[in-house]
């Protein structure tokens, strides 16, 4: 996940140039918050994984006997 985006200091009366700015940084920062193409983790610690998969929703990580599989 990336670091969130430095904001727009306000103005001491709140212009429309200001409005636009900042409705630009937040809609850059949510396109790139809203992208899933690959997303790097350090360690992972994964705490009462399911051991079967059975009425799990779709992308559910679950333990098949100490496999990693995921409900597709």
């Amino acid at each position: 996940m990336s670091a969130p985006p430095v904001l727009p200091h306000p103005p001491d009366e709140i212009t429309q140039r200001y409005m636009q700015d900042l409705v630009r940084v937040l809609n850059l920062w949510f396109q790139r918050q809203a992208r899933t193409d690959v997303e790097a983790f350090g360690n992972i610690m994964l705490l009462a994984v399911p051991t079967s998969d059975v009425d799990l929703p779709v992308g559910t990580v679950w333990n098949d006997n100490g496999t990693l599989k995921i409900v597709d």
